[in-house]
């Protein structure tokens, strides 16, 4: 006959055992997965300001994204209302 008070002691080691590793898979996972292709000039189809964009990609996908949330109203623009810019230097 086992202890249940020893029992239950042991499934609480294994459960925390088990959630710091589920964390720290994540934090790697999450500082591992994206970085930044280039710099758009793109222009918010809200408010119509002109404003610097990064397109990124995420390993393990097939392709890059336009994402962006404009810096004056807040509108996310996404990959079909990207509309890059050129700006003169």
């Amino acid at each position: 006959m086992t202890n249940p008070k020893r029992y239950g002691e042991k499934r609480s080691a294994i459960r925390r055992k088990h959630e710091q590793t589920r964390g720290e898979r994540a934090v790697v996972h999450r500082a591992l997965t994206t970085r930044t292709i280039r710099r758009d000039d793109i222009r918010c189809p809200n408010c119509g300001i002109l404003q610097g964009a990064d397109v990124t990609h995420t390993e393990g996908d097939p392709w890059a994204s336009w994402i962006h949330e404009c810096v004056a109203c807040g509108y996310m623009i996404m990959e079909s209302e990207w509309d890059a810019v050129e700006v003169a230097a």
